[in-house]
């Protein structure tokens, strides 16, 4: 059976991470049954915070963390890669989320969507009026922040429309 499976990056700020997944569940409609976090250490914590927020919507809430080096280029385009191409042998719908990521690891997250072809590319900017061009800023749930202060967007669908 097919599933929606999210891919994202690990961010010690838990809120860049959980409010891109609540953007993506609530505005763009994907709600994984599968997310797995790539981050250099594991983060129980994290993992125990996402998993509650898709089970309130429903889902069985599996999350799998995936241990890489966040700084190299390299690790982190091959184990998403080597995730993507396991997880496209079922067949499963899957997006990758680079709201929390750092240049590095959304650069081969980037690489590893547009390679694998994946369904959705997300990114979740909030602006609160304090942050510097261009910078995320999360100061709590993404329930509490004004949606005229958010922008979702989907880099593979925005791409697609460009062309």
């Amino acid at each position: 059976m097919m599933e929606n499976v999210y891919l994202t990056m690990y961010n010690r700020d838990h809120w860049r991470v959980i409010n891109s997944l609540w953007a993506a569940i609530r505005l763009k409609i994907f709600l994984p049954q599968k997310v797995y976090v790539f981050g250099d250490a594991e983060d129980m914590e994290l993992s125990e915070k996402i998993s509650l927020v898709l089970k309130e919507y429903g889902s069985r809430g599996e999350v799998q963390q995936v241990i890489v080096d966040l700084e190299s280029f390299v690790d982190v385009t091959n184990a998403m890669m080597e995730v993507l191409n396991e997880e496209k042998r079922f067949k499963n719908r899957i997006a990758v989320d680079i709201s929390g990521g750092r240049r590095t690891s959304v650069a081969g997250a980037l690489l590893s969507a547009w390679n694998e072809e994946v369904h959705h590319a997300f990114y979740l900017y909030v602006d609160d009026g304090n942050a510097q061009e261009g910078e995320m800023s999360q100061s709590g749930p993404y329930m509490l922040i004004p949606i005229s202060h958010q922008r979702i967007h989907d880099i593979i669908e925005e791409g697609e429309n460009a062309w």
